[in-house]
């Protein structure tokens, strides 16, 4: 199965929020589920992901587009966590591609609910994003191996952040693949995952929140059940990783932040949900 779909968003000549594409395609349907009243600033989209058909399936090749226009926020979630799927007859290995793109002061909040990689399946996630250098990004990705009981099957994933200030002027800010089977040596040793089912990530950026970042330090957190760490970026921006040992307390753990008590404007990891409403920005009306 291949699939494109795609969202933008951005202001319209009168400077409100318009929704300038929502295209879905199956297994990727989307949904507007929430726009801030006029007036509010920043002008807020909430768009919720669902899958209409089960997978993703080996052989599948499935895309997804974003992209924020300057001055206006996109909030992406998820109704239900993805399966991927060893599927009957297919080669190959299903994969998911997210791209997107953040216009000067605008701010993409992408949170999606986690990717689980059935016994057999063999996924490939990549993730690029291009930010513009005043943009601000909150994005999280969960992958949790294997459903209860089962033996996990195998993922590759791939994160590409950059800074963009020009058609010829691309900054790194983060680079980081992720590589999980059953087979690769070492898997569940000390070294990698050991008894961890969970492992995920949470990446804060953009200048907006350039004091907490500044300020930020190494930081690890520890209990019974998994572990985090909190690495300062050049971006400016934070990263946050975590393994765990079931999908609550991963959450839990990538929702560390900087400071104990970080600013209303800055985005937050919440609650396990299903249909987990948007991040809450007290001061954006949201």
């Amino acid at each position: 199965m291949r699939a494109h779909a795609a969202v933008r968003v951005e202001r319209d000549v009168r400077g409100a929020l318009r929704v300038a594409e929502l295209r879905s395609a199956v297994p990727l349907v989307l949904r507007l589920t929430g726009t801030t009243p006029a007036g509010v600033s920043p002008p807020t989209a909430t768009v919720h992901l669902v899958s209409a058909a089960a997978g993703p399936l080996a052989g599948d090749e499935l895309r997804l587009d974003l992209t924020v226009g300057s001055g206006v926020r996109l909030v992406m979630r998820s109704v239900a966590a993805m399966v991927a799927l060893p599927g009957r007859g297919a080669t190959g290995p299903s994969r998911l591609v997210v791209r997107a793109w953040v216009d000067d002061d605008g701010e993409l909040d992408f949170q999606p609910e986690p990717t689980v990689v059935a016994r057999g399946a063999d996924h490939v996630a990549v993730t690029e994003v291009s930010l513009a250098p005043s943009a601000r990004l909150c994005l999280r990705e969960e992958i949790l191996l294997g459903r209860f009981d089962e033996p996990p099957g195998a993922y590759h994933g791939t994160l590409r952040v950059d800074i963009t200030a020009g058609p010829h002027d691309r900054t790194p800010l983060l680079r980081q693949e992720l590589a999980l089977a059953p087979d690769l040596p070492g898997l569940h040793g000390p070294a990698h995952l050991g008894p961890a089912r969970g492992v995920g990530a949470r990446l804060v950026a953009g200048p907006a929140w350039a004091a907490q970042a500044a300020r930020a330090r190494p930081v690890t957190v520890t209990d019974g059940r998994g572990e985090a760490a909190l690495l300062p970026l050049a971006g400016p921006g934070y990263l946050v990783t975590a393994l765990a040992m079931d999908a609550v307390t991963l959450r839990r753990l990538l929702a560390i932040s900087p400071t104990p008590d970080p600013p209303a404007s800055e985005p937050s990891g919440s609650e396990l949900s299903g249909s987990e409403p948007p991040t809450p920005h007290p001061d954006r009306g949201q």
